[in-house]
């Protein structure tokens, strides 16, 4: 979440918004006419699933060792 924060900050500042709709002007090379294009932008579902694997993979050795009983690193020789 703090990284999604981060982004749409940095993206506000240099280009105005990461996520959003509205509209584009576009004016072709040879011809003095525009065209209104209605768009909208943000983030596709690779990157949440992205930051949710990404999210697992932190936390699943963690839960192991949790499940295990083993809240140390290293464990200990007898």
């Amino acid at each position: 979440i703090g990284f999604l924060f981060i982004i749409s900050q940095l993206t506000v500042l240099g280009v105005g918004s990461s996520v959003g709709s509205g509209t584009i002007q576009y004016t072709a090379l040879d011809t003095l006419s525009t065209v209104q294009l209605d768009s909208s932008w943000g983030f596709s579902y690779g990157f949440y699933i992205f930051l949710i694997s990404l999210s697992m993979i932190i936390a699943y050795p963690f839960l192991m060792k949790r499940k295990n009983g083993s809240l140390t690193l290293i464990q200990e020789n007898e």
